[in-house]
This record gives structure tokens, C-alpha cells and sequence, in this order.
């Protein structure tokens, strides 16, 4: 039940499944303080979006590019990393966003690995969002990620593919070009 509140066409059906009137009563009167929320949420939604195409309408073209890649994912990509100009390399980019653990080294001799909890939370969530969804969307990324699977299992197969969109999407913001499919698969 708790799932159904979320969907506003759903929300009907949550209170004639309660016996108890009174509670039904209860349950129907929160259930309508809802729909205000839902129309301040779709105007302050709104409102963003226009502010975002107005600073950023060249990467909002260019990031929806890559499949299952919507506004929220973009938005929060560029959002969360500001300018991408003040990452030298792609792999900086990655390493704040929680795509790759940087390696401990001692007297140039690899020891172990280190700092998984720095850098960005919500950068490695759209990320990892764009892998699954990407590979939903798209059955050549998805026959990839089938491929990867079976070679590392599941997670490491999404945590791979997340990686590659990463690198992908620093390139896209920096050249300022749209996804090319075949290139993203050939490397």
C-alpha cells in the first residue's frame, strides 16, 4: 500500500481496501492533502527546468543524448559537478563521483585501496541510475551489460557500466557533441 501513495492514479484504491471506517475516514482525509502538494511539487519542478535550459541549454541537449538519460539524471550530473572544466582529466571526474577508488601506493608500490566514501553520493546514484536505465533502454548496451554479467556478475557489471558512463558523459560535457553509440561500445 505504502508504494500506491506515491502514484497519484493509485491513490483511489488505498482506502477502499480498509475495513475500518474510521480509519478509512483518516486514511482518505491525508490522501487529500496530497493533491495541493502535487501541483506545488509540478510548479517548483517546472520552474527549475526552466532556470536549468536557461544556464545550461547546450548540456541539456547534449546529455538526454545517451539513452535512458533524462532531465533529472542531467540536471543532477550538472548540478552536482558544477563545471566540468574544473576536472583536468576524466578520471578526476570519476574519482569525485564515486566511480573508481583511488589506489593507496607507498614508495610507488600499490597497497591497497582507499577513500570510497569521497567524493559525490548523488553523482555515483545518476550514474548508477543512467547504467540500469541505459541498459533498459537500449538493447545494445543492454546485450553489453549482458556480456559484462556474465564475466563479473551483477553489481560489478553495473559499477562497470556506471564507470563508462561516467568517462562518456565528461566527454559529452566537454566537447559539447551527442552520444555516439558505436564509439561508446567499440571502447
Amino acid at each position: 500500500m505504502s508504494n500506491d501513495v506515491k502514484y497519484k492514479s493509485k491513490r483511489g484504491s488505498i482506502a477502499d481496501t480498509i475495513p475500518d471506517e474510521q480509519v478509512r475516514r483518516s486514511v482518505t482525509a491525508d490522501l487529500e492533502l496530497l493533491d495541493p502538494l502535487d501541483a506545488t511539487i509540478r510548479h517548483l519542478e517546472r520552474d527549475r527546468e526552466v532556470a536549468a535550459h536557461k544556464h545550461y541549454a547546450r548540456e541539456l541537449a547534449v546529455l538526454p543524448s545517451i539513452p535512458g538519460v533524462g532531465l533529472v539524471i542531467s540536471l543532477t550530473v550538472l548540478l552536482e559537478s558544477a563545471t566540468i572544466d574544473r576536472f583536468d582529466t576524466r578520471q578526476q571526474f570519476c574519482s569525485y563521483a564515486r566511480l573508481i577508488a583511488p589506489p593507496l601506493e607507498s614508495a610507488g608500490k600499490k597497497v591497497g585501496v582507499g577513500c570510497r566514501k569521497q567524493g559525490n553520493a548523488w553523482l555515483k546514484w545518476a550514474f548508477s541510475e543512467a547504467a540500469v536505465l541505459s541498459a533498459q533502454k537500449d538493447e545494445r548496451i543492454g546485450a553489453y551489460w549482458q556480456r559484462l554479467t556474465s564475466r563479473y556478475g551483477t553489481a560489478k557489471a553495473l559499477s562497470i557500466l556506471a564507470h563508462k558512463l561516467g568517462r562518456a558523459m565528461y566527454h559529452l560535457l566537454h566537447t559539447k557533441k551527442v552520444f555516439a553509440i558505436d564509439k561508446f561500445l567499440i571502447h
